[in-house]
């Protein structure tokens, strides 16, 4: 197999360079547009239907997507500044996106009006399974911080 040319690393490199930085824009731009929507669409509930409930909901909804992009935001910023890739980001938007499945399902359950015994059943497995994952991910940064603690301690010596 013929080796690549320095010049067509290079290339390569500088274009994938240009497509982390376009994804970066991307993402910011979607968490700017996510926060304006979201705002309308407070407001667009508050105003024409009052409900109280399902504003809040649709609130805290969008607030952890915007988290959960600023956090890949910040994953990539990151990897662009010291080209190593954080797990710890990645648990952590982990644990963001379980949370808001809870309380989607959460909220779902709450402005049902016809309530069956299946129902419950599937929305409490699904919320035990979610904080199942929660918990593993919980654990995985303590465990993740605890050896990094220790390799420090290892590396003193």
């Amino acid at each position: 197999m013929k080796r690549l040319s320095k010049k067509t690393i290079t290339t390569l490199d500088n274009l994938y360079n240009f497509v982390e930085l376009f994804v970066a824009y991307i993402l910011l731009a979607s968490a700017i547009g996510l926060v304006i929507f979201a705002i309308y669409e407070i407001f667009d509930e508050f105003l024409h239907h009052s409900d109280t409930i399902k504003a809040v909901i649709t609130l805290i909804h969008h607030i952890l997507l915007i988290m959960i992009i600023l956090e890949i935001l910040w994953t990539i910023i990151n990897y662009m500044k010291t080209k190593k890739l954080s797990v710890e980001a990645f648990i952590i938007i982990g644990i963001i996106s379980s949370i808001r499945k809870m309380l989607v399902l959460g909220a779902s359950a709450s402005t049902k009006t016809e309530i069956t015994y299946k129902f419950v059943s599937v929305i409490t497995s699904e919320m035990l399974f979610q904080a199942f994952i929660v918990l593993i991910l919980v654990v995985s940064i303590f465990i993740l911080r605890k050896s990094r603690l220790y390799l420090k301690e290892i590396g003193e010596e």
